[in-house]
Formats: C-alpha cells, structure tokens, sequence
C-alpha cells in the first residue's frame, strides 16, 4: 500500500514518525513522509521517501513571534502568542498538506496536520488515519485537561468543560485564518466540526504513540482512540559516536545530560553557563546537548556535543535533564534512566508530572523559574538517588516489552482491507 505519513513542527514531532515509516517499510508498505526540508536527510537515511512541506520551524521559533510563544508557555493568557504563532504553520500545512498525499492510498497524520490531512484524504476519497503523541484533546477526555492549560486538572466535568472550551476557541479561530478558510473552501468543507464529531463518536481513529504505562488509556474515550505504546526513532545501524564523546563517556563515572531541544531559541549565553554551574554546584560529570538553542560548554566536568541519538546516549547517562517533550520523555523512559524536566509549554508539564507521578523523577523546574542552585539540587537528587534508578529501570522493563509500531501497522492492515 502506499501510505503518506503527513507531519509538522519540531525534530521531535517527526522522528517518531521516521522510525514508524520505516517499520511500515518494512511490513512491505511504500511510505513517504512529509516534512520540511530540514529533516530531509534524516527521513531518505531512513529509506523513506520525502515530500516538502513549506517552512522552517527552527527558523519560526528565532522569530519574536516564535520567541514570545515560548516565553509565554501555557495557560490562558499563552493563548494569544499560541494562536500568532501557529497562524505561520497554519499557513505553510495549507500549501503542503494536498501535494503531500498526491497518489497515497493511505494517509496517515501528526496531529498539527490533522485540520488539513483529514480533509484533503477525504476529498481524495482514502482513508486516514490520526498519530498522536500526546493527549492533546482531539479526544477529549474527563481524566486530564487540555494541555494548553498547563495541565491543571479541574477535576472530571471540569476537564471535558476545558476541552470543549479550547474546541470552541479553535472552531471560532478557523474563520480569522484567510488561508485555513480559503483551504477548506476549495476542498467543498461545510461544516469544519466535523472532524471533532467524528473522532468524538469514533468514526475517525486516533492512535496514540505513548506507553500505557507512562499515562494509562482514558476509560471515556471512544474505541476507536486506541494508546499503542511508543514510536520509536530510527537509528542506523552504523552509528559510531564522536570519538571526543566515546573517550569522556570511559574517562569516568556516568554523566548526566541537558538539552532542551528545540526550547528557548535566543538564549544560548545565559542557559550555558547556567547548565556547567549546576553540573559543577551538583558533582556529577555533564554532556551538554546544543540542541537548537546552541548551548555550549566548557571545563573538565562537561562536554559539548552536537547531534548524538538518544537511544544510544540515554542508556549511558546517570540522569537526563531535558524539556520534557513527548519523544525526548520516551526516550528517557526506554532508557531506564531517572529524569529532571524543565518544562516550557504545551504537554511538556503534564509529562513532568507524570514522571515524578511514577518515581522516575525527583521534581521539575519550569524554564520561567529555573536557577543554577535549585536544578543541581535536582540533578543530584536523580543522579545518586538509588530509588530513582529502581523505578526507572522497572518501567523501562515494562515498556520495551510494547510495540507500537506493530499495532499501527495492524490498524493499516484493517483500512486496508476495507477499502
């Protein structure tokens, strides 16, 4: 079958997808993937074949634009700075998202995409199919709030008030948006809630690509919204790490990651030297992820490294420090290595919570707050602390014995046959 797997954001809103489409590969499906240019190399290293989406989201988030969105985070008042900046990606997934599904036979969606990919398979008469990697209230749910909100549950009516609340800011937003509405029009689209009311009555599938384990599957959802166990990224199986790395890594006892990924563009200077403090403040030894915001580092404690997978890298850490973002949180999780979250926005609280909820974590420390003194405490704490280990390297049990990839690829198997 040939599948087109629509994606949008950061590195980590598409890795997943790149490990998923090569399992689907590998199943004897021809997948292409469809993403900005600057993950092309890591999506044709993979065997899959590329699709150019317009845009480029490291760029977005150097703008003020992108900058404010970050700063402002989560919760209501975020809202504004949310919905400015996600007019740019609303802009680009409309020119993209029709040419990305051009002779597919299945469309399969990240969730960004998901107002464009439903609507432009459905005028192209093939079936889709939603990926999802963090409860983000497409289907909603009485179990947790929306993450825009910060991820302060208000109990279960009040949960499903707040998800109806962000549906119905998002339906009233779609007409502000002149190339959404133009988009839409051209596809014949009446009635743009539909989308909701079939996933809610559960005449769309939404897969989730977490571990049950890590947050369980709500008991209100419809059948069709399934959580499948994680997607995870493909690896070459020739990777050979720097030898700088290789040579810190047996200098010494386990160090402990930072990065915060794609998170706070603009302030390389100050959070470098504030990761190396607190690296120094805790005792531990420290690897240094630029990551997008170019974080550097120097001294005998650290080292700077650029692009290095985590697969291969978490398991040789005695604790990660990271934003919190759903694929970074996996990888950490697969890992069995104790973590300490600096959450900025969106699910990255909510995945915070979690962690601590299971005893991986001794704590987090939002990114508006954080202090050199205040995450060393944190980073000890999870480097030394023998009950984080324990439960980390207990759930890491549990969730590698999941296969998510293999429970797409029979979701697939049953479209396919009915269509």
């Amino acid at each position: 079958m040939r599948i087109a797997i629509v994606t949008a954001g950061s590195r980590g809103d598409t890795a997943p997808y790149v490990g998923l489409g090569s399992r689907l590969q590998a199943a004897g499906h021809e997948v292409s993937l469809a993403a900005q240019r600057l993950y092309e190399p890591m999506i044709r290293a993979a065997g899959l074949g590329f699709r150019e989406m317009p845009g480029n989201i490291r760029e977005d988030f150097a703008t003020g634009a992108g900058q404010d969105f970050q700063r402002h985070g989560t919760g209501l008042r975020a809202l504004p700075a949310q919905i400015r900046f996600a007019g740019k990606m609303i802009s680009d997934l409309g020119q993209g998202t029709q040419q990305a599904i051009e002779g597919a036979e299945l469309v399969l969606t990240h969730r960004a995409a998901f107002g464009y990919a439903y609507w432009a398979a459905k005028a192209a008469g093939v079936p889709s199919l939603g990926l999802e990697l963090f409860p983000s209230g497409i289907v909603p749910s009485g179990d947790f709030p929306p993450v825009s909100l910060a991820g302060r549950t208000l109990g279960h009516r009040g949960n499903l008030a707040g998800h109806a609340l962000m549906r119905g800011i998002a339906l009233a937003s779609s007409p502000l948006l002149p190339g959404y509405k133009q988009y839409l029009r051209g596809l014949g689209v009446r009635d743009v809630g539909e989308l909701y009311t079939d996933v809610r009555r559960g005449r769309w599938p939404v897969l989730h690509g977490w571990s049950p384990q890590v947050l369980p599957r709500p008991a209100d959802w419809p059948a069709a919204a399934e959580v499948v166990g994680y997607w995870w990224p493909w690896q070459s199986p020739d990777y050979r790490p720097p030898a700088e790395l290789a040579e810190f890594l047996a200098a010494g006892e386990p160090p402990v990651f930072l990065s915060f990924g794609s998170m706070a563009v603009g302030r390389a200077e100050e959070l470098s030297a504030l990761a190396v403090e607190a690296m120094r403040l805790a005792g531990v030894r420290g690897v240094i992820q630029a990551g997008w915001n170019e974080l550097s580092a120097t001294g005998e404690h650290v080292l700077a490294i650029g692009d290095v997978p985590h697969e291969w890298l978490f398991p040789r850490m005695a604790a990660v420090v990271h934003h919190g973002g759903a694929g970074t949180t996996g990888a950490g999780v697969r890992a069995g290595v104790p973590a300490v979250v600096v959450p900025v926005l969106g699910d990255q609280p909510m995945w915070a919570a979690r962690l601590a909820e299971l005893g991986v974590s001794p704590g987090a420390i939002p990114m508006k707050k954080i202090n050199a003194p205040q995450l060393a405490t944190l980073i000890k704490a999870a480097a030394r602390g023998p009950g984080y280990h324990r439960r980390a390297r207990t759930l890491a049990d549990r969730v590698t014995q999941e296969d998510g990839a293999a429970r797409v690829i029979e979701a697939v198997a049953r479209l396919g046959a009915r269509a």
